[in-house]
């Protein structure tokens, strides 16, 4: 693997960064009223100090009576980078936590591209659109400190599942199942269910897609896919288990459907594909849509969503079909109570009476969205491949169709400024 894009990711990742880490200091990313502070802060200051002192934080005795502190989750107590950023104060280990995951995100996104076979180019400029997305960005002002990791975990599983695909190397496996476990160590469950339906519906597509393979071999992906899974969680199981034990007792045991819909994805807001601060922007004005902004914004930029649909129209990947349809399916899920869907789902599906906010299955929609940019970009720079089996468009018909397909993204987008 050459250095030169990802250490372009890296520089290009880090410009935003810089201020706050050039600041030093207690200033910390994340706006001062979110959860950062109200929050994960706490934790963070709390666990460094336990650790410093020789002490396992299993039990935190400031709230309430007492309560669990590593059964609740989101401390993240074991989680990797956990214990790597634990020499340096709360609020530098924060700023660094956000940073690094974006970096990885871009990187692990560029290479998943690149194992499917885009050329170096279109895989740069594909992982740059999703890392500087609204489903990425506006999770920094929030403070999803335990959400941020899924972002980039998720790439990286997609691409050791291709190379296990391409190559049968069952080494690829294992560094699935310690991907997943890093996720689940991450510490936030629901974005856990989210990438576990994605992961499934991924390899179950690329499985049984596959004209090429036969019964027996579907079995054996399927097999390893799900041994890879089993591994994964038994690898975290000093996460997952006493987190079980605290769902136990916590309201989410049982929960309404009134509460599980909560924060539905707006239909309305699909409009923020075009138009990011249609509904304000927390910045220079306030945001008077519904629910909250960074849960209600699906947007990647308009030159990008543009070569996503070439990407849909022209591209001949095997994987674009996968992608459609995880985009539409996504969407569908995020739009939550707006739709029929989810009122079945609750009642039928286990584990969707057990969150809110499916507004969060817009990040897989963006996901897609990028995928789908980036295979649009390779019509660019990609040369046509020999096995293909149907014929590449030409450069002027893509064109064309751009100069087309431009005219309403266009005519929205000066609708809506």
């Amino acid at each position: 693997m050459g250095i030169g894009y990802p250490a372009l990711l890296l520089l290009l990742v880090l410009i935003p960064f810089l201020p706050v880490l050039q600041a030093g200091g207690e200033r910390v990313l994340s706006d001062k009223a979110t959860d950062i502070a109200n929050q994960f802060y706490a934790y963070k200051h709390f666990l460094q100090e336990e650790i410093r002192h020789g002490r396992l934080p299993l039990w935190n005795p400031y709230l309430f009576c007492g309560t669990e502190f590593h059964g609740e989750g989101q401390p993240a107590l074991f989680y990797p980078t956990t214990w790597a950023l634990g020499l340096f104060s709360p609020a530098t280990a924060i700023n660094l936590h956000f940073l690094l995951h974006s970096w990885l995100l871009a990187v692990a996104l560029y290479l998943y591209l690149r194992e499917l076979g885009l050329t170096r180019e279109a895989s740069f400029l594909g992982s740059l659109v999703f890392a500087f997305s609204s489903a990425t960005v506006l999770r920094i002002y929030p403070g999803h400190f335990p959400n941020f990791p899924a972002l980039a975990l998720a790439p990286l599983f997609l691409l050791f599942w291709e190379k296990f695909l391409q190559r049968q190397e069952w080494r690829n496996l294992l560094f699935m199942s310690l991907v997943y476990a890093c996720l689940v160590l991450a510490g936030h469950p629901q974005f856990l269910f989210y990438f576990s339906l994605f992961f499934l519906f991924y390899s179950l597509w690329g499985i049984f897609s596959d004209p090429e393979a036969d019964g027996r071999a579907k079995g054996k992906r399927a097999l390893a896919f799900g041994l890879s899974i089993f591994l994964g969680i038994l690898i975290s199981s000093v996460h997952l288990l006493p987190a079980l034990d605290f769902a136990q007792n916590s309201f989410r045991h049982k929960m309404t459907y009134e509460f599980c819909s909560m924060f539905s994805f707006a239909p309305e807001n699909l409009l923020t594909l075009f138009y990011p601060s249609l509904f304000g922007n927390l910045v220079e004005s306030s945001y008077w849509g519904r629910n909250y902004l960074w849960e209600m914004t699906a947007y990647l930029g308009v030159l990008p969503l543009l070569f996503a649909a070439l990407g849909v129209i022209y591209s001949r990947h095997p994987r674009r079909g996968l992608f459609i349809m995880a985009l539409f399916l996504f969407s569908l899920l995020a739009l939550g109570s707006h739709t029929p869907l989810f009122s079945f789902l609750y009642h039928y599906f286990p584990l969707f009476d057990k969150f809110r906010g499916n507004s969060k299955f817009i990040t897989l929609a963006v996901f897609s969205l990028s995928v789908l940019a980036a295979f649009g970009f390779e019509l660019l720079f990609g040369q046509p491949k020999p096995k293909t089996r149907k014929p590449q468009p030409s450069l002027k018909k893509i064109f064309q169709t751009g100069m087309i397909l431009s005219i309403p993204l266009v005519l929205i987008s000066g609708m809506l400024f």
